[in-house]
């Protein structure tokens, strides 16, 4: 369980940033209503709010506070329940490139020569995330983990709590190795989802709702905090969805491994970036 817990928080570093944005929050509904809305409301609220997306190409950055500083912009090319491709960026020019897909993780360090090489089972083991979870963990959609993102036939599946404005889901039964639980705003925006693996707690909170034509209303800045042992872990994500393409892709391929880098386990290579600075690029 601890390869499961740190594995999975490294990927998660490097899917995460927190840098400013100039996009402003906006609501649904209006939140003075919320207060007298049902339970049942609420989550039907949640779930009309999201469209449904084949495709989607958008800049972000990428900000590691914790456990070193570094900040690296980058592009993140996505197609829906198959695979994820990051691209990060820093004087003009490639350094990491990660590939996601439902049977492998392949991430590339091409200033130190670094890659890792695993199937996407090895880290997120019995939680059984998949790659459309993470793909709504990143828009900040709400969704069952192991399961799809939220639909109306799911309502039976979690228990809703209700105070205010705010508002919770909780699964009806939780894994036995891993509980979690989404909070809820403005009656229908994702605030926060917690996440214990083990004995390790994991937050992401959400913010700058926005609503763009092709998803629904999407979060453009994730915050991810929680500690790996004694390491404390906090970064954060931040997409430019004015810049974001939603049609006309080419389909992703995975790169072949360089045959001259070193290959290293996935609980490195968060540390590996954070290391590299702008004069090992120049050089």
């Amino acid at each position: 369980m601890k390869r499961l817990s740190f594995g999975f928080v490294m990927i998660m570093m490097l899917l995460i940033t927190s840098c400013r944005s100039s996009f402003e929050p906006v609501a649904t509904i209006d939140v003075a209503k919320d207060s007298h809305l049902s339970c049942e409301d609420r989550y039907n609220a949640v779930v009309s709010s999201y469209g449904e997306w084949d495709m989607v190409s958008m800049p972000f950055q990428l900000w590691l506070e914790l456990p070193e500083e570094k900040c690296i912009s980058g592009r993140a090319t996505m197609f829906r329940d198959e695979n994820v491709q990051l691209s990060f960026r820093a004087m003009g020019m490639e350094v990491v490139y990660l590939y996601l897909s439902e049977d492998s993780v392949i991430a590339i360090d091409k200033i130190n020569k670094l890659y890792i090489a695993e199937p996407l089972s090895e880290i997120v083991g019995a939680t059984g995330i998949t790659i459309g979870n993470i793909q709504d963990l990143l828009l900040g959609q709400a969704f069952k983990i192991g399961g799809e993102r939220l639909t109306l036939s799911m309502r039976p599946q979690f228990e809703l709590y209700a105070d205010s404005a705010n508002w919770s889901l909780m699964p009806m039964r939780n894994n036995a190795s891993m509980r979690y639980d989404l909070k809820f705003y403005n009656a229908d925006v994702l605030e926060s989802l917690n996440i214990l693996i083990a004995d390790n707690e994991f937050g992401f909170e959400y913010s700058i709702p926005t609503k763009v034509d092709a998803a629904g209303v999407v979060s453009q800045k994730c915050l991810i905090t929680g500690y790996v042992g004694e390491q404390q872990i906090k970064s954060a994500f931040v997409w430019n969805a004015k810049d974001a393409k939603w049609s006309d892709l080419s389909p992703l391929k995975r790169r072949k491994l360089p045959r001259s880098y070193t290959r290293i386990g996935v609980d490195e290579l968060v540390y590996i970036i954070s290391s590299v600075t702008e004069e090992d690029i120049k050089e």
